[in-house]
């Protein structure tokens, strides 16, 4: 059996995108793709024990705050997933890691920064300021969308398997994600009452194995009076996947003479950073060849491991004079890498709330 892990232990060259007010959000996890570290060496024979030691001996070496992390004993708590979370727990308060770190599967960590692929009912939601449950997102070709419903709509109830149960009363008997949804294996079912503008529908969903497509609308232009079109890019995620169709995106507005963009990262929580330095590259790659793009510093225990990177021309680079980023408190981590390293060398605002302020990323460990 392998141990895996990711654990929060660099901190980007990124900051917090000001706008206004922030909402909640959904975080990817963030890793490069190439490892820097050395393997971590533990008796794996030894069931629990040895994934316990293995996150001790992890995270005392490269966590970012390991001289934070909480002195509690791993013989205290059954499991290693258990134990991490109590010696981060520290850190949660004040968002440093929320939630960051945390143990999973070689297979799963692969397929979600590759293809995103998870077990679900194709949608993400959010709660909006009248603390209504809205779809912010819905995959085509998925559960939620073979139902014909969009983002926008708003879930009225849910049935867990006794009944519906409205959102307030779910909320008031303080309902776990996981009773709400169910757990994360293909043929499990939940029905949603959901309205559609005058319309109340209500449909049951299963969950099956789905591959998140990186854009959710394909690039378009927009028309406008006597100039040149606008280009509008919504990129849900950094994922591998996602390089292909942001070149594609670049090569499109190029072509079409656009020198203004609107990039939607309303729900984009982060991904990959070698996506992220992908995007930089198609953005600003004309604009700032040879800056100071970004930079990952480690804790004091591994600062040789620093390193950072360079804008660099690409083949289907752009030269984009302005860009207006559409923003919410779910706009995280390589999201704010990307406009952050943009806004030295390129004009560009944000529109809608302040993002989430996630100056972290991950490795995987195993």
């Amino acid at each position: 059996m392998r141990f895996y892990g990711l654990l929060a232990i660099f901190l980007m060259f990124t900051q917090a995108s000001q706008a206004s007010p922030g909402s909640i959000f959904d975080s990817l996890v963030e890793q490069t793709e190439a490892s820097r570290r050395a393997p971590v060496v533990v008796d794996q024979a030894c069931g629990e024990e040895g994934k316990k030691e293995f996150v001790s001996l992890v995270a005392q070496s490269w966590y970012l705050w390991y001289d934070e992390l909480a002195p509690v004993s791993a013989d205290d708590y059954s499991t290693a997933q258990a134990y991490l979370n109590a010696i981060t727990a520290p850190l949660a308060p004040d968002g440093r890691d929320p939630g960051f770190s945390y143990l999973t599967t070689q297979a799963a960590d692969n397929a979600q920064g590759s293809t995103g692929a998870y077990v679900g009912y194709g949608f993400s939601y959010a709660f909006d300021f009248q603390n209504r449950f809205m779809f912010s997102d819905v995959l085509q070709g998925g559960p939620a969308g073979d139902a014909d419903f969009r983002r926008g709509d708003e879930v009225l109830a849910i049935d867990v398997g006794n009944g519906f149960e409205t959102i307030a009363q779910l909320s008031e008997r303080q309902a776990t994600s996981a009773e709400v949804f169910g757990a994360s294996e293909a043929g499990i079912q939940r029905s949603f009452r959901v309205r559609q503008e005058q319309l109340v529908v209500e449909v049951t969903l299963t969950k099956r194995e789905l591959v998140t497509p990186p854009l959710a609308t394909e690039p378009l232009l927009l028309e406008r009076s006597g100039t040149t079109s606008v280009g509008y890019l919504n990129l849900r995620s950094f994922i591998s996947t996602a390089n292909e169709a942001l070149a594609d995106a670049t090569r499109t507005f190029r072509d079409a003479g656009v020198t203004d963009l609107v990039i939607d990262l309303r729900y984009n929580g982060g991904g990959l950073v070698s996506v992220a330095d992908t995007m930089l590259d198609l953005l600003g790659g004309l604009a700032a060849k040879g800056e100071a793009s970004w930079r990952i510093t480690h804790n004091d225990r591994h600062s040789d491991e620093d390193f950072g990177a360079e804008f660099a021309e690409l083949a289907d680079s752009m030269s984009p004079l302005r860009i207006a980023f559409i923003t919410t408190g779910g706009t995280a981590s390589a999201s704010e890498l990307v406009i952050n390293s943009l806004a030295p060398h390129i004009e560009v605002v944000l529109i809608g709330e302040d993002t989430l302020a996630k100056a972290v990323g991950q490795y995987a460990f195993d």
